[in-house]
């Protein structure tokens, strides 16, 4: 049994945020935002625009944007530390690459 499986079973009546660290929650938010200053506004498509001029995977910056929406919404569907992490990671590394070539 996974450590998530394990933790939601035994955490099953309370909700997501009081078993992640809540910094990190408020570090996607941030860290999306940012990268939304760094994409111009009209940018109908945001992953894929990162896509385009990070080579990052576009299904990790897909999962970026829908974590930050959850981080901001978080009655839509339940996240995991592992989660938060991987949103973070690709957050930092779409950042960095964009600082590379503005």
């Amino acid at each position: 049994m996974t450590a998530d499986r394990n933790q939601s079973r035994h955490h099953h009546n309370t909700p997501w945020w009081e078993h992640v660290c809540a910094r990190d929650v408020l570090r996607v938010i941030a860290a999306w935002d940012h990268l939304r200053t760094l994409i111009p506004a009209d940018t109908p498509h945001p992953s894929r625009y990162l896509h385009h001029h990070t080579r990052l995977a576009l299904h990790l910056l897909r999962d970026l944007q829908q974590v930050r929406t959850v981080c901001a919404h978080p009655h839509i569907r339940t996240l995991t530390q592992t989660d938060l992490d991987r949103a973070l990671t690709t957050a930092y590394h779409a950042i960095a690459r964009l600082n590379e070539h503005p």
